[in-house]
C-alpha cells in the first residue's frame, strides 16, 4: 500500500501532529518512511501516535504515557505482527484496560499490521 493510502486508511489529516515511537525499529522505520513530515514537536498536542513495541506490554506502557498529550479525539496505532494473533489480542486487551477502544486495524505490510485505538471519553478531553 502507497503512503497516502496508509495515511488515508489511519484516518491522518496532511495538518495533523504525529508522535511515532518505540523500540521495533522496523515497524518503526516503515510508518516513519510514510509519516515523518506529519511529525509535531515534542510540547505540542498530539493527533496521532503510532507505537512500535517489541513487547506487548510496551503499547500500554506508551499509551499510557502519551495520554496527556491526545487530543480528545486522537488516534493511536500499535504495529505489531500479523502473524501473532495471540500478540495482537493481548495488545488490544493491554490497551482497553488503560481506557482505549479499538477502531480497527490497518495492513502495514505484508507481516505489520497496525491496531487502532482511541481514549475512551474522559470529562477534560470533551472540552
Amino acid at each position: 500500500m502507497n503512503g497516502a493510502a496508509l495515511l488515508q486508511n489511519w484516518g491522518v489529516a496532511p495538518t495533523a501532529s504525529v508522535w511515532i515511537g518505540g523500540n521495533n525499529i522496523r515497524a518503526r522505520s516503515e510508518i516513519e518512511a510514510v509519516a515523518e513530515s506529519l511529525r509535531g514537536l515534542p510540547e505540542h498536542p498530539i493527533d496521532c501516535a503510532f507505537i512500535t513495541p517489541n513487547a506487548v506490554d510496551e503499547a500500554s506502557y506508551f499509551a499510557e504515557k502519551l495520554r496527556s498529550r491526545l487530543v480528545a479525539d486522537a488516534t493511536v496505532w500499535v504495529a505489531w505482527s500479523s502473524l501473532d494473533q495471540d500478540g495482537l489480542s493481548a495488545i488490544s486487551s493491554g490497551l482497553g484496560a488503560v481506557g482505549f477502544d479499538g477502531i480497527g486495524d490497518v495492513t502495514l505490510s505484508a507481516d505489520l499490521v497496525t491496531l487502532g485505538f482511541r481514549e475512551r471519553m474522559r470529562a477534560d478531553k470533551a472540552q
